[in-house]
């Protein structure tokens, strides 16, 4: 499920339980629990359209980086995964196969923020590839 639904489940699973606690008789308590049951479907429903479109946004960026003009806009997502894809080969391939020769290979500094990058990077590419094959299948793209 995606994040920003999880969370929106939690907060809201709260009232469906003060629903089934509130002191009434059987067709009432069905009325509100059919009616929080549309809130909530509503809710559930705005919360995927801004998730559609925010996943198209981020596709378009994307896509319109890499049809741009200049090498280095069209290339700068690349080369800056495949640095960091160096780094970490450098530190957990060569390193300890180069200590194990008895080769000196320093270790590279990454910092946490420079995986935080690459997790949002690559994690955003695949989801926005992903959102290219499977958004125009849904039915919210057919209404």
């Amino acid at each position: 499920m995606i994040p920003f639904l999880t969370k929106l489940t939690g907060l809201l699973r709260p009232v469906g339980k003060l629903i089934d606690a509130v002191h009434t008789s059987h067709e009432e308590k069905l009325q509100m629990q059919n009616e929080w049951a549309k809130i909530q479907g509503d809710i559930f429903r705005s919360g995927l359209e801004y998730e559609t479109e925010l996943i198209q946004a981020q596709a378009s960026i994307i896509r319109a980086e890499a049809q741009g003009a200049s090498w280095l806009q069209r290339n700068w997502r690349p080369l800056l995964m495949m640095t960091i894809i160096s780094i970490i080969a450098n530190n957990f391939l060569l390193l300890p196969y180069a200590a194990a020769l008895g080769l000196p290979i320093v270790p590279l500094d990454l910092p946490d923020k420079m995986w935080t990058l690459m997790t949002v990077g690559v994690g955003g590419y695949i989801a926005s590839r992903g959102a290219e094959k499977i958004i125009p299948n849904t039915r919210f793209a057919k209404e």
